[in-house]
């Protein structure tokens, strides 16, 4: 889905958002983590040699690190929950770290 807005005079199509509150600078691995857990090994295997071909620096065994990332992710979550102390989002760690199978 996307949509138009008038911007400088002229209309622009928008076809996504960019969330900045939790910003950091951090593992650049991190980013694939979740394509990672939508796509699976195939999917970011493909995405990783597009990524590379577009002029994307990869590093020995990239791979195989970030999926170790999507296997601790329900820590990161549990710790985003504990930061804001909001019930969802305990919720959701709790939730998470219970059922989880990488």
């Amino acid at each position: 889905m996307s949509f138009s807005i008038r911007s400088r005079g002229r209309w622009q199509r928008v076809t996504g958002f960019l969330d900045w509150t939790e910003a950091e600078v951090a593992d650049p691995g991190k980013d694939f983590v979740i394509y990672y857990a939508l796509f699976g090994e195939e999917g970011l295997r493909d995405l990783l040699v597009r990524y590379e071909k577009a002029g994307g620096k990869l590093w020995p065994r990239m791979h195989e690190h970030i999926v170790e990332q999507w296997a601790a992710y329900p820590v990161l979550v549990a710790k985003f929950a504990l930061i804001t102390g909001q019930e969802a989002d305990m919720e959701m760690a709790r939730g998470m770290l219970a059922n989880w199978n990488t």
